[in-house]
């Protein structure tokens, strides 16, 4: 009995150190991250104050008169939109927006952070950039946040495009204990198994990719993650897709886990208005996988009359 207690000691002693140990690795490889990054090109943002909180945005082509503006979706930001805002901008002035409590946007814990007020938010930088009129695209998250935007304010709304977007189920996680989203959302190592499983092709499943978007994850407060799965809007985006009658391009890729490809096709029968566009061999990021095949779709349709 003895010898055996002392064994499980030895074995959860073990444990612990190797947990540890892990732990001490990830906050290491998290402030090389943080050093590497920071105050560098990925910081190169424009904000606005909207009642007492900064929204950070990115701006392209601002030369051009038609306005698309990106949403990204959970613990994303608006670098992940920088390929396609780049070509987007060619012929479009592009924003691309960080959400309060993402990217360089400010992370405040009495924020409202249910899909509806980052909708209302999203509003209020738009008329703070003179913007009367928009093309809208979300990915995933965001997806749920454009539809809500366009069902308030479907004058605004010229077109949808939604990339990988969620669906009528709940799009926040339920709330955990804060050192379960430390655990999740700021461990390195965590993370970058996670990562790896938004991508089919493995030439995004690297460092080079991983690491600057890990770099903006690793500024969300666990409290703030915790308040985010709190805050919960009261209308189901389900109860709200029949009345959505503005112009809208679904794309999905066939290898998608997180969204799978249900997702959309349930949006294509739900929305009055829209068309479903499957791209194969593509996982979560359509607009970092395949960049030119989600451009040439995207723009065929903003340009289509």
């Amino acid at each position: 009995m003895k010898k055996a207690f002392l064994i499980a000691v030895m074995v959860a002693l073990l444990l612990f150190a190797a947990v540890a140990a892990a732990t001490l690795l990830s906050m290491q490889r998290g402030e090389r991250v943080q050093a590497e990054f920071e105050d560098g090109e990925i910081d190169n943002v424009n904000t606005a104050d909207l009642d007492g909180v900064s929204v950070a945005y990115r701006a392209y082509g601002e030369d051009h008169g038609d306005t698309i503006v990106l949403v990204h979706g959970f613990l994303g930001s608006s670098y992940d939109y920088r390929y396609l805002s780049e070509r987007l901008s060619e012929t479009h002035r592009v924003i691309a927006v960080d959400l309060p409590g993402f990217g360089h946007s400010d992370k405040p814990l009495d924020y409202d952070y249910t899909r509806e007020n980052q909708a209302e938010t999203l509003a209020s930088l738009m008329e703070a950039l003179g913007i009367e009129r928009y093309v809208l695209g979300g990915h995933s998250m965001g997806g749920d946040v454009v539809l809500r935007h366009a069902d308030m304010y479907p004058e605004r709304v010229e077109k949808l495009v939604l990339f990988a977007s969620v669906g009528g189920e709940e799009s926040a996680p339920r709330a955990l204990p804060r050192i379960v989203y430390a655990l999740l959302f700021q461990n390195y190592y965590v993370q970058r198994r996670g990562f790896d499983t938004l991508f089919v092709d493995e030439n995004f499943q690297s460092a080079a990719y991983f690491e600057p978007m890990y770099y903006f994850t690793r500024q969300i407060p666990t409290a703030v993650l915790r308040k985010f799965s709190e805050d919960r809007d009261e209308t189901p985006l389900t109860e709200l897709l029949g009345e959505i009658e503005t112009p809208t391009l679904l794309l999905y890729g066939d290898k998608d886990t997180w969204t799978p490809l249900e997702i959309g096709e349930t949006l294509d029968d739900s929305l009055a208005n829209s068309s479903l566009e499957i791209l194969e061999n593509v996982g979560h990021m359509p607009f970092m996988e395949t960049p030119e095949e989600t451009f040439a779709l995207m723009e065929s349709f903003v340009e289509d009359d």
